[in-house]
């Protein structure tokens, strides 16, 4: 019976120990709480960021559509066909070429969608490329422009003007 008394007082007293404290139990709410105001400022702080982010984003990416090109303007040409490309007129450097929009007018489509017959190519405005590679291409090539561009301003090559689009991606 002493011995069934002591184990009892002994898991009393166990209980006593590990159950906390009124100063733990404050300690406790106070971590809470201050856990609480971390994530409150840290939640005003993302909104902040968030609000910063968007004023330094570029404003969406539209349509460039040719013969109406201005300084300025961002977007993306319409994709290459069989009958609409662009072609390489000169590379300037690692980076940057001088390019003009082809249009084949006429004859017809064979069965998969190559042009053939008699066509006439029209070669449209040209304008300076940046920001795109060059090194696999030569003059006279044909070039993917399916990037989205911004018009920056014009670039003088020779005694020729033309307007420079930088590759936005």
């Amino acid at each position: 019976m002493k011995r069934c008394m002591f184990l009892s007082v002994i898991a009393v007293a166990l209980v006593f120990l590990n159950a906390p404290s009124a100063s733990q139990a404050q300690t406790k709410e106070e971590k809470i709480k201050q856990l609480q105001a971390e994530i409150q400022k840290t939640r005003e702080k993302l909104a902040e960021l968030e609000k910063e982010l968007a004023t330094l984003q570029p404003p969406p990416v539209g349509k460039l559509e040719l013969g109406k090109l201005e300084v300025g303007q961002r977007g993306k040409f319409n994709p290459a066909t069989p009958y609409f490309y662009f072609e390489v007129a000169k590379v300037l450097g690692e980076d940057e070429a001088l390019v003009y929009p082809v249009v084949l007018q006429g004859g017809k489509t064979s069965a998969t969608g190559e042009p053939m017959g008699r066509l006439t190519k029209r070669i449209g405005e040209r304008f300076i490329v940046k920001g795109i590679p060059t090194n696999k291409v030569a003059d006279g090539q044909k070039i993917n422009l399916s990037q989205a561009f911004e018009i920056e301003g014009t670039k003088k090559v020779g005694d020729k003007t033309y307007l420079l689009l930088k590759n936005l991606n």
